[in-house]
């Protein structure tokens, strides 16, 4: 678990780092030394998450709270080779004995490593894409079904070599209204090839 403390503001009107827990610095491999005292924004958010957790702070200062906000963290010293960690977190406001806002909280996890994951698959995904839709003529036609046998996949080449568009075809049932209706099958061993 993740665990920060910022004070509200400094002469700079930055929140700056008050306390964090050990697994946080452990993560970024920047020392709870190093940590206390840099901005959040400035100096351990990455550029693509400063406007996210800027949001969340003026949030947090006005006594709203946030939940499960993914932000991206720098990283340095001996985990620079990471480029980044990821976390999910929930922001809320810290408040002195009279119900004061001093300050904000932040309490997440890690979600580096499911955040990789989902990258490659996105990435495998759009492979996969680019593939199967590719207008080449070295991809040959794929179709697919889904669990219920109805048509999921339609390609390119399996167009040009039906004559029915995707759009025709897809969520139609394989063995009936594709093949034996659109395209016509040649004997009951056609039709046992296409449901296996």
């Amino acid at each position: 678990m993740l665990w920060w403390q910022g004070e509200k503001e400094n002469e700079e009107g930055k929140v700056i780092l008050q306390d964090c827990k050990k697994l946080c610095v452990e993560l970024t491999g920047l020392s709870v030394e190093e940590a206390i005292g840099k901005s959040l924004v400035h100096d351990l958010v990455h550029k693509e998450s400063e406007e996210a957790v800027d949001k969340l702070l003026f949030r947090a200062l006005g006594g709203e709270e946030d939940r499960d906000v993914e932000i991206k963290l720098k990283t340095f010293g001996t985990e620079q080779h990471k480029k980044a960690v990821f976390f999910v977190v929930n922001a809320c406001s810290s408040k002195d004995y009279t119900n004061n806002i001093v300050g904000v909280c932040f309490v997440g996890q890690d979600a580096t490593s499911q955040k990789v994951v989902m990258d490659k698959f996105i990435h495998i995904q759009g492979d996969y894409k680019a593939i199967v839709h590719s207008p080449s003529p070295l991809i040959p036609p794929i179709f697919a079904s889904d669990e219920n046998t109805c048509c999921s996949e339609w390609n390119t080449a399996m167009e040009k070599l039906t004559g029915r568009s995707r759009e025709d075809i897809i969520g139609k049932m394989l063995v009936g209204e594709i093949f034996g209706s659109f395209c016509r099958l040649q004997g009951a061993d056609s039709i046992n090839w296409i449901a296996n």
